[in-house]
């Protein structure tokens, strides 16, 4: 889907370089999210209510980016270029990180219009490996050249009127509440774990980044071996639960290391819904990432109230509840029944 349109079509070699300008960018992206838990967890130079502050500011400028097209990319750029750097080095200005995601989503969309997701999952795991490294020098360096190479790689793209979305398939929307229950299940605890890691005072912070991938990866686990069916989202939001339940009481750090990695090959079963609806069409990806925001900003939401409130394990519990919550809903899917030609179709066995 084009978010913003060239002058005229980039040759292969532009092409190329707009990929790897989408790696850099997405890697970024995902370092700061989790650089800025990792900060938390074991420097404490910010506070656990700054912590909340910046992860839920960020989702709300990621998620809004779902809701409109449009605005100039030079000026998103430049917004992202000046947010970046500032939130790096300082991450108490928790309303820049909501320009910041806001911003980098604009910029990273443009990019993945020439990009693959092999690139994507490759960059997330380079972001999250360095997230637990910080260096003036080298962020503002590493920072600037990343925005001079957008600038100089997009200045040509023009920008679109703007355009405002919202999920209107109603056939779609019991799978568009699923993803959204299944994101707020995963954001309700993900940001606890590095904080868990820390407490067991066994891990370096300096392997936190690829600990952290461990459970992303899984999400990839199986994708391109398992056939989409609602019983394997079913099946895995069942592992992710009982492996939730795990955290809630784990001390040591192999047993900690296990369930977080049963979290992520559970969870990673979310890709089924986007095979899943019942009714395909040129707006459901759209729909999608828009009931996908919304999980992550209420998830986020419901992490900082819980965490505060009651404490950092009290998250894995709720996270729980919303991982039965969605298995519950993959139920629902899957003995759903639509009319269609005159007969009644069981969808998704």
């Amino acid at each position: 889907m084009k978010f913003f349109h060239a002058v005229s079509v980039p040759r292969a070699a532009e092409s190329k370089n707009l990929s790897r300008l989408y790696f850099a960018l997405t890697a970024l992206f995902f370092y700061v999210q989790l650089h800025t838990a990792i900060v938390f967890a074991w420097t404490h130079v910010i506070t656990l209510r700054q912590l909340a502050f910046d992860l839920v500011s960020l989702k709300m400028g990621e998620a809004g980016h779902e809701f409109f097209d449009g605005g100039d990319i030079r000026l998103w750029i430049v917004a992202a270029s000046i947010s970046a750097p500032l939130i790096i080095l300082n991450p108490g200005l928790w309303p820049l990180f909501c320009l910041f995601g806001l911003s980098m989503m604009k910029i990273r969309d443009t990019t993945a219009l020439f990009s693959t997701r092999r690139v994507k999952i490759w960059a997330r795991l380079v972001g999250f490996v360095i997230a637990p490294f910080s260096s003036a020098l080298v962020v503002i360096a590493g920072t600037l050249l990343i925005f001079v190479d957008a600038f100089t790689a997009l200045y040509r793209f023009q920008h679109s009127k703007f355009r405002f979305y919202w999920m209107r398939n109603r056939r779609n929307y019991k799978a568009y509440l699923t993803m959204t229950i299944h994101h707020i299940h995963y954001f309700a605890y993900a940001y606890s774990i590095p904080i868990l890691f820390a407490a067991t005072g066994h891990l370096s912070n300096s392997l936190m980044g690829l600990t952290f991938y461990v459970g992303w990866a899984a999400y990839n686990a199986y994708e391109k071996l398992v056939k989409p069916r609602w019983i394997w989202f079913i099946v895995g939001h069942v592992v992710a639960l009982v492996a939730l339940i795990g955290l809630t009481d784990s001390r040591h750090l192999s047993a900690i290391f296990l369930w977080w990695f049963l979290t992520g090959l559970g969870g990673g079963s979310v890709y089924m819904l986007h095979s899943l609806v019942p009714e395909s069409g040129s707006t459901v990806a759209r729909d999608m990432r828009i009931a996908e925001g919304l999980g992550h900003t209420a998830g986020i939401l419901l992490w900082g109230f819980v965490a505060l409130r009651i404490g950092v394990r009290a998250t894995f519990e709720v996270g729980a509840a919303f991982a039965f919550l969605s298995l519950i809903l993959g139920f629902i899917n899957l003995y759903g029944v639509r009319r269609s030609k005159g007969r009644l179709i069981v969808y998704g066995l």
